[in-house]
């Protein structure tokens, strides 16, 4: 309903003599249901509610005058802070201030100052989610924020950098520190270039952090300050990666947590750090592959992702020294009840479609097995869908005449599936690769429409 106390103080409906008054007080009808689906527990509400606040405010910004619009936006900044009184409404109150951060109106810096306060007063805080948004936010504020920007990044940046070079984590602020420093740099790369080494020297007790989603979020920041790096000298850039190589390299025989972030650093460096990292592959390959079937699994996970990077990194190379070894080791991940079976049939497919047809043709034999046994399985429960992503790259890397043999077994586990999205496109990529096998295709996509058809009647 609409507050008593505003529909004193405002006419919802003025006549033109009245133009000096708001047209929109902050309870009407509109905004009071805007607000209220900001609270719902649906996140799609909560996101059209959001866009639609958006579009509401800027609405008002062109159509009032500026004495209403100072009243309409003092009763919303008002309302917007409310909500960040509470760890219940603190959400409702990110989306807001992220929905408005881009919208004209007036007095910019002092809104780019009240939403910059609000934040400030959210991070840290013990919500991962709400940490996020509230520092992506953050990082636009920094984008918006014109004649303020370079005080707000030199500001945040230095707060965060106190929070990561703190003996012991407080409250969230080592997470809070690496998640602000990320949306800097990658938002306002040009104010953080200064910064960027310094914080490469700084991220490695975030990286061995306990918190595995520290941990991931501090890898995602070094990769972000390595990226502003990139136009320095070929030599002072070699020296960075060397530094940072040998830092991970150090962690890798150190605690379990201090490996899982080295192994996560190490794929940065593949893909940011080629032309440094080509001396390296030998050793890194064989890091990797020494630590496959270690006790703590995020550091199982991170061997599991790395061996398709490596593959792509030097396929030829990878092919002759590593990939049975690999493609053993994959095999074996796929087998019902472990953990990262999905992941081991993408990295499986990833690799196939790095080596190419005749270096992956000794190993169709097992992958046609292990697709096989996931996707034919009888009980539901001991499929793995992920499978269809490997039949494809199959498809992709083979030739027909390796794949063609197999054909027969790969239809008999598409027939067992319901028909879906993924089965679909696993099926487009087998015609495409073999046209040969179109008219068994087709069949088994009419009689699993047909099987839709009749459950739905």
């Amino acid at each position: 309903g609409i507050n008593a106390e505003y529909m004193g103080r405002f006419k919802l409906n003025p006549s033109p003599a009245d133009e000096s008054m708001p047209t929109q007080p902050l309870t009407s009808p509109v905004i009071e249901r805007i607000f209220r689906q900001l609270r719902s527990p649906n996140p799609q509400v909560r996101e059209a509610a959001a866009q639609e606040l958006r579009e509401h405010v800027a609405a008002e910004v062109r159509e009032l005058s500026p004495d209403r619009l100072g009243a309409f936006q003092k009763s919303l900044n008002a309302r917007i802070a409310e909500l960040f009184t509470s760890p219940e409404t603190r959400l409702s109150g990110l989306l807001a201030v992220d929905a408005l951060v881009a919208v004209d109106c007036l007095e910019h810096s002092l809104r780019i100052t009240r939403f910059a306060n609000l934040l400030r007063t959210t991070l840290p805080c013990d919500n991962l989610d709400h940490a996020e948004i509230a520092a992506a936010t953050l990082g636009k504020i920094a984008q918006q924020g014109g004649s303020l920007a370079a005080d707000i990044v030199d500001s945040e940046a230095k707060r965060a950098l106190e929070w990561l070079t703190a003996e012991k984590d407080k409250d969230g602020r080592r997470c809070a520190s690496v998640l602000i420093l990320r949306e800097l740099m990658e938002r306002m790369p040009s104010l953080m270039q200064t910064r960027a080494e310094m914080l490469l020297e700084s991220m490695w007790t975030a990286i061995q952090d306990n918190d595995l989603y520290v941990r991931c979020a501090a890898v995602d920041a070094l990769r972000a300050a390595l990226a502003l790096l990139t136009n320095r000298e070929p030599k002072a850039r070699a020296q960075i990666y060397k530094s940072v190589f040998e830092t991970a390299q150090r962690g890798l025989s150190g605690r379990p947590e201090s490996i899982h972030g080295s192994l996560l650093v190490l794929g940065v460096l593949n893909t940011q750090g080629r032309e440094f990292m080509m001396s390296k592959f030998r050793e890194v390959c064989e890091l990797v592959l020494r630590l496959r079937d270690h006790k703590l699994r995020d550091v199982r996970t991170a061997v599991i992702t790395l061996l398709p990077q490596l593959a792509e990194f030097q396929p030829f190379a990878f092919s002759r020294l590593y990939l049975d070894e690999a493609m053993k080791h994959l095999r074996q991940a796929t087998l019902y009840g472990m953990p990262d079976r999905s992941r081991a049939f993408r990295a499986m497919g990833d690799i196939m479609k790095a080596v190419g047809s005749q270096e992956i043709a000794p190993h169709v034999d097992s992958v046609v097995s292990a697709i096989h046994s996931a996707l034919a399985a009888k009980r539901p429960k001991e499929r793995c869908l992920d499978a269809l992503y490997c039949v494809a790259c199959l498809a992709q890397s083979c030739s027909p005449e390796i794949i063609r043999p197999y054909l027969p077994k790969l239809l008999e586990c598409a027939s067992a599936l319901e028909l879906t999205p993924q089965l679909a496109s696993a099926l487009s990529v087998l015609v495409k690769a073999v046209p040969s096998v179109r008219p068994d295709v087709q069949r088994l996509l009419m009689e699993g429409i047909s099987h839709v058809l009749c459950v739905d009647t």
